[in-house]
């Protein structure tokens, strides 16, 4: 008996690391298809991949790093695209990774001061504007809802706060039916 039981804990160890090997694996393959997809700018492929891969192996090293270089990469061609509060999410989500982002850092304070030049925001107007977009960015979507009316409020005729109030109303929608749904869900 003593022999089996020896035997039996021998099996479950080699299957236990034959596991945790096949899973290194796994996490490495969809880690090197993330970095091909940011290569391809496809940010949205990349990110479900590293999700992925954190999902597989939570404490994997250089993921917080990688999800950083997606929304960096994403912030710069959003930037390019003209959608300057879109890069300014992206750079924000790109700090809550690395926060000593020193690129990212930096192209936010410029991303925010040209959007607020093309919206020819007052002071009091910007602090609220930016306040909502951090809290958009952070996932805070209540808040960053009353923010973008107040901006409303102040400066009806701002096309970027009005355009970033209707998204942050149908992500809380999409919020609130996804908690209703049979599996209970909610956006990330």
């Amino acid at each position: 008996q003593a022999s089996l039981n020896a035997q039996e804990a021998e099996l479950r160890k080699q299957l236990a690391a034959a596991f945790l090997r096949e899973n290194e694996d796994r996490v490495q393959t969809t880690v090197a298809q993330a970095r091909r997809a940011l290569e391809e700018n496809n940010f949205d492929e990349a990110l479900s991949r590293v999700e992925t891969a954190r999902v597989l192996e939570p404490g994997y090293s250089g993921l917080a790093q990688l999800y950083a270089d997606i929304f960096y990469r994403q912030a710069l061609a959003l930037e390019k695209e003209g959608d300057l509060s879109g890069a300014a999410i992206s750079l924000q989500r790109c700090l809550a990774h690395d926060a000593d982002h020193a690129q990212a850092t930096g192209r936010l304070a410029s991303v925010s001061a040209r959007s607020s030049q093309l919206a020819a925001r007052s002071e009091v107007i910007r602090e609220r504007f930016d306040a909502a977009l951090e809290a958009y960015a952070g996932g805070d979507l209540v808040q960053a809802k009353k923010g973008f009316a107040q901006v409303l409020e102040l400066e009806p005729n701002d096309k970027e706060a009005a355009a970033l109030l209707r998204s942050t109303q149908q992500a809380l929608m999409l919020r609130a039916g996804s908690r209703n749904s049979p599996r209970g869900s909610t956006l990330p």
